[in-house]
């Protein structure tokens, strides 16, 4: 009995010093970064990018939204479905490079931005938001 209210006694101690540890971390920040669509398409950053060119196109690679590259979409001003391309493109990019933590892994970032498109009628206002406070936590590269 003595042995078995030491254990269990061990056993809350345990319990009550990781609940302390993770409530304690709850209010840090999260270690996942993003780089805006302003870094990604400055010439200086271009070299930047890793497995996907400037070049290609954002329907060949996303298999959905419009005929334009990569790079054209990063320019494209105004709000609603420009600014869901300019910061899903970022996204992109951001899925891919090695020293960016990114929120999305690539096949998932994919699938975000298809299933947005997918929509009756896409949100591209909504979803341009999720993925702009991604693009802007804290970008990692020079």
């Amino acid at each position: 009995m003595r042995k078995r209210s030491i254990l269990i006694l061990f056993v809350l101690i345990l319990s009550l010093v990781l609940l302390l540890q993770v409530s304690s971390s709850a209010g840090e920040p999260c270690d996942k970064l993003g780089c805006t669509p302003g870094y990604w398409k400055q010439p200086q950053h271009l070299d930047s990018w890793v497995f996907y060119s400037p070049d290609a196109y954002f329907d060949d690679t996303f298999g959905v939204g419009p005929r334009i590259t990569l790079l054209d979409a990063l320019w494209l001003k105004g709000g609603g479905e420009n600014a869901f391309l300019r910061h899903a493109t970022a996204g992109l990019l951001n899925s891919v490079h090695p020293d960016v933590h990114y929120y999305y892994y690539h096949d998932a970032l994919l699938a975000f931005v298809q299933n947005t498109y997918a929509g009756t009628p896409p949100d591209f206002e909504y979803n341009k938001d999720l993925l702009a406070g991604w693009n802007e936590a804290g970008c990692p590269l020079d």
